[in-house]
């Protein structure tokens, strides 16, 4: 007998067994009283039957009948005596042995009981059962009937009646515990067979298997395990991919990567060059906040697919293109040499040229590439990677979708970005930073009209941190709102104070993608220019053509619901975005800012000349105005004003000044009253007037 099946059978054994014994001393509480009890009833009904058999014979004083029918009851064995009496309880038939008085002395309150009250009634003796039954006659009583029973014979009835009972159940129960024993072997067996195969799953042995052996418990129990079996080894057959496989764009993964690297390296000893490139997207960020994460998955997967398009057609002896996570792959070039690999890399960027389409959204993402040769830059696996990724880092800083190659400064850059990174942070929550504004004026006039809001980093050192250093880093550690709720904040503040002293200045403040897409963006400015009591058509908030282009649909949500206070939009960067007329037609701006590129040197350059004058007719008829960046010379100043340029700024007007020089600058205009902001410039003038 196994373990399982005796831990089963003995409990069911001894459970039954006690059942058995506890029916037996309940058959047992069958007692001569309760069988007792049964033959007083019986008693008095036998004499009820007697009496209504033998009134006629009464009435007709018969006694002789009487005798007979008498004898012929008592020699069924049933009763001791029967007599019938006379309403004076003497004898009229049978029972001789009670003499001529009839009724005992002991029993004549039962004998007038029943002449008085009709009926039966009987009573227990020490041995035998006595009962009386009046019989009828008319409205009266003619006589009664009195018999006495044995309660030996009674006694001997009920322990036969036990004894019979008692073996029923006693031969019932061990049927049952055989029974029993036939179910619990039967399923001790099939339990015993599950017991195998766990012990086989526990040995590593997934390939068992299960076979139902029934529609009960335990075959839904086998057929569950079946299907936990079948689950589990395809789950790890799934991850035994998943761990050389990544989920999304079914590309090798970094554990895949790493291993084909160390075999690379370890390959000819060391003695086969090749190069890890190191790829990072840009502007990917933006799919994942703007559409979701299920949008970026698909993007990610098409990226997978241009790369892996791309990386096929090298000449390399060994290519293995893994994302490594996120938005990062990298590409292993066994037997490439330099000119192959930065041909590989460059051929790399070029798949970002055309948009990426997401439902109706097109997004324009780019890479950075770091290039790392080995075994020349190192011959262990981390320290390749490492610095790979340090020339894409450095890549990103020196102005994104370009590739780096690793050089020995650029351990010092990463240095220089990771402190970089931890003082930003600190100083974007202390609000360290500090906000210059750069004059805007109109062209012709050369009067100010406006100001444009920028943000400055002094460094605890004293350095001073250039913006394009500073706020992609912002960008890149999740900062930029912060950084830009910090500009608003401070420009509607000082600005501000600049209204209430008469000057009439407009503010333009730049927005990332990032805050822009936020559904809380409309409501957080709403509440800002609410609060500062700031006049909302003074403010004007530059989002740059690479947004505006990206997801013009999603734009025009918060933009109307701000346009609805005052607040004004203008395309910042315009001209280096690529945007068609109808994406312009198709947003409410009210401004396009040339980008500085069309405007450097514009005096000696027919082509920018040519695109600027192009821009400011499609301007006009589209309503809107041109401000001119990056003026710093007086030949293009006065060459944007021919090409009808509506405003400029640039160094040659002021440099970025804080709000202190600024409320100097504007006291000592003479034309201050005059100074109208976009939009403003008739209602400014008739306030002047």
């Amino acid at each position: 007998m196994s373990h399982l099946w005796a831990q089963i059978v003995l409990p069911i054994s001894v459970v039954l067994v006690l059942s058995a014994m506890l029916v037996g001393v309940w058959a047992q509480r069958i007692t001569v009283r309760e069988a007792t009890q049964a033959a007083e009833r019986e008693t008095v009904r036998l004499a009820e039957t007697i009496g209504r058999l033998i009134i006629d014979q009464v009435l007709d004083g018969t006694s002789f009948q009487l005798d007979l029918m008498l004898d012929s009851v008592q020699d069924e064995g049933i009763l001791k005596s029967i007599a019938v009496l006379d309403p004076y309880g003497l004898t009229i038939a049978g029972a001789q042995a009670l003499g001529s008085s009839g009724v005992p002395a002991t029993e004549s309150d039962l004998f007038l009981h029943v002449l008085t009250q009709g009926g039966g009634a009987h009573r227990r003796l020490e041995s035998s059962i006595v009962a009386y039954w009046a019989v009828p006659y008319l409205d009266g009583v003619v006589g009664a009937v009195r018999i006495e029973r044995l309660l030996d014979d009674v006694v001997n009835d009920a322990q036969a009646v036990k004894s019979r009972n008692l073996a029923v159940m006693l031969g019932a129960t061990g049927l049952l515990i055989i029974v029993c024993l036939v179910i619990v072997k039967r399923s001790t067996a099939r339990l015993n067979r599950l017991t195998t195969v766990v012990r086989a799953v526990k040995e590593g042995d997934w390939g068992v298997t299960v076979e139902p052996s029934g529609y009960d418990e335990i075959g839904d129990l086998e057929r569950g395990f079946q299907t936990m079996l079948s689950t589990v080894s395809s789950t790890m057959k799934e991850s035994e991919a998943l761990a050389y496989q990544d989920g999304v764009t079914q590309l090798p993964n970094r554990a895949c990567f790493l291993r084909s690297l160390r075999a690379a390296l370890a390959y000819g000893q060391g003695t086969i060059r090749g190069h890890i490139l190191f790829i990072d997207l840009d502007r990917f960020k933006a799919v994942n906040d703007v559409m979701g994460h299920s949008a970026g998955d698909r993007v990610l997967k098409e990226v997978a697919q241009r790369l892996q398009s791309v990386v096929e057609t090298c000449p390399a002896r060994k290519t293995k293109l893994a994302r490594i996570g996120g938005d990062e792959f990298t590409v292993l070039l066994a037997g490439a040499d330099d000119e192959a690999a930065e041909a590989l890399a460059r051929s790399l960027i070029g798949v970002f040229d055309q948009p990426f389409e997401v439902g109706a959204q097109s997004f324009s993402i780019g890479c950075s590439i770091g290039l790392c040769p080995y075994p020349q830059e190192g011959r262990d696996v981390d320290t390749i990677i490492r610095k790979a990724d340090l020339a894409m880092y450095e890549a990103k800083q020196s102005g994104r979708g370009r590739m780096v190659r690793y050089h020995g400064g650029l351990a010092d850059a990463v240095e220089r970005r990771a402190d970089l990174q931890m003082e930003l942070g600190e100083a974007i929550q202390a609000r360290a930073l500090h906000v210059v504004y750069q004059p805007q004026v109109w062209a012709g006039e050369r009067t100010v009209f406006g100001v444009e809001a920028l943000a400055r980093w002094i460094r605890r050192s004293g350095e001073e941190v250039s913006p394009s250093e500073f706020v992609p880093l912002a960008d890149d550690m999740g900062l930029v709102g912060d950084l830009g709720r910090l500009v608003r904040e401070q420009a509607l503040s000082d600005i501000g104070r600049l209204h209430a002293r008469g000057h009439r200045l407009s503010v333009s403040v730049n927005v990332s993608a990032l805050e822009l897409f936020a559904d809380s963006f409309a409501d957080e400015v709403a509440d800002l220019v609410a609060r500062t009591g700031f006049d909302p058509t003074r403010l004007e908030i530059e989002i740059t053509e690479s947004t505006a282009i990206q997801s013009p649909d999603l734009l025009c949500g918060p933009i109307r619901q701000l346009k609805a206070l005052g607040v004004r939009f203008a395309i910042d960067d315009f001209g280096v975005g690529y945007s068609s007329l109808s994406t312009l037609s198709s947003l409410p701006f009210d401004t396009l800012k040339v980008d500085r590129s069309f405007v450097s040197d514009v005096h000696i350059r027919p082509d920018a000349q040519a695109l600027l004058s192009a821009i400011s007719a499609m301007a006009k008829s589209l309503s809107l105005e041109t401000i001119a960046e990056g003026v710093e010379k007086a030949e293009e100043a006065t060459l944007l004003e021919e090409l009808g340029m509506s405003a400029m700024q640039g160094f040659y007007f002021a440099r970025p000044k804080r709000i202190d020089a600024l409320h100097a600058l504007m006291d000592e205009c003479v034309d201050v009253s005059m100074a109208r902001a976009p939009g403003h410039a008739a209602a400014d003038r008739a306030k002047a007037g």
